[in-house]
């Protein structure tokens, strides 16, 4: 029997930790944009309320912290959460990242909640004894989200969830980056084109074959420069190879940047190298901004990119003769040649990835699946 449409529907995210990050940015954006006489909402971490929590309670949303350690071998962990679900009593809750989902669909079904959610944000390589854990809680929950098809497919396929109960809701980036009206695509002449990445500096993000294909550039190559905006473990690496390629001109190590949109509306193009992705919020940041995007030839990438742009405009992701080739063929667009990749791009953004679809998507999801 439906839980009737007259009743707000109690509904809870539970996340690992509350710091920033793509699932915590998704979090405080729904705290803002949810539909208060619809649903009651309010977020839950195991523990570290950072910044990210500041931000959802100043959106009049609740933050509940059941401090203990998320980790996956941690009973503790669990119980606690029972024992809150019980008190909370929610309709519907929904569990992203990794040690939420594993914690979340077990107390969850222990506490009696009608609807449970497993939200997976990208391709983690799980151990055999997890991913055996995971087809066992896949199969009771209420459904398992993907960022992309991609990250479907990969939840099916590698950790044995039930096909019928995966669904697609993609990411989606804060609403400063999707102006309303649209912001026309519109960047300076300069004397040097400014190439972004944006990312931890970790070897996932693939920095050194950038770099490589950078270093290949020809000496009639228009003239260019590469910010790179993050900061990570590998920078003291990264900084060496930099100086042996004697690139260290053309490249600027900018380190953590708070306010990203700032450096995407003073350069001219975004490139993302990524070894693997789920689905990269930095880069519907910079279409929705209005920068033709370059990327790795990686199934999470080519699906934010889409069918009109992933086939010109991405490389294979350690081909440095490749990459050096993608690069340049963008250095030598014209300045109307790069608008117009660049409205592409943003067209997309608009199209797939605004905050008010995620938003919707979201909400019907819960709707459908407590039957009202």
């Amino acid at each position: 029997m439906g839980l009737g449409v007259w009743k707000r529907l109690r509904v809870i995210r539970l996340l690992p930790v509350m710091d920033f990050g793509g699932a915590e940015s998704r979090v405080i954006l729904q705290s803002r944009m949810h539909d208060a006489e619809r649903f009651d909402f309010r977020v839950c971490a195991f523990h570290g309320l950072g910044a990210a929590a500041a931000e959802i309670r100043d959106a009049g949303v609740a933050v509940d912290c059941l401090d203990v350690s998320p980790a996956l071998r941690n009973p503790r962990a669990t119980a606690a959460l029972v024992a809150y679900l019980r008190r909370a009593r929610p309709d519907v809750l929904h569990c992203s990242i990794s040690e939420a989902i594993f914690h979340g669909l077990i107390a969850g079904d222990l506490a009696g909640v009608p609807v449970r959610i497993a939200e997976e944000v990208g391709m983690p390589d799980h151990s055999r004894a997890y991913r055996a854990a995971l087809r066992a809680l896949y199969s009771r929950a209420s459904a398992v989200v993907g960022v992309t098809q991609a990250v479907c497919d990969y939840v099916v396929d590698a950790d044995g969830a039930p096909r019928d109960r995966v669904r697609r809701i993609y990411n989606c980036a804060h609403p400063r980056f999707f102006e309303a009206p649209r912001a026309p695509v519109e960047r300076p002449a300069r004397d040097r084109l400014r190439l972004l990445h944006v990312g931890r500096l970790h070897p996932v993000k693939n920095h050194a074959t950038l770099l490589r294909a950078l270093a290949r550039l020809p000496d009639d190559a228009p003239p260019h420069e590469l910010w790179l905006a993050g900061d990570g473990p590998i920078r003291g690496e990264l900084e060496r190879l930099v100086a042996e390629l004697g690139i260290g001109d053309r490249v600027s190590f900018l380190g953590y940047r708070e306010e990203v949109r700032d450096l995407l509306l003073d350069v001219d193009a975004f490139v993302l190298c990524s070894l693997d992705e789920g689905c990269s919020i930095s880069l519907i940041e910079s279409m929705a901004t209005g920068l033709p995007p370059l990327g790795s030839d990686v199934p999470g990438i080519r699906e934010v990119l889409g069918p009109a742009i992933a086939p010109e405009w991405t490389a294979p992701k350690t081909d440095v003769d490749a990459w050096r080739d993608l690069l340049l063929k963008m250095l030598r667009l014209s300045g109307p040649e790069r608008a117009a990749a660049a409205a592409r791009a943003q067209a997309r953004a608009y199209d797939v990835f605004s905050p008010t679809r995620y938003v919707a998507e979201v909400e019907a999801m819960y709707d459908e699946l407590a039957g009202r």
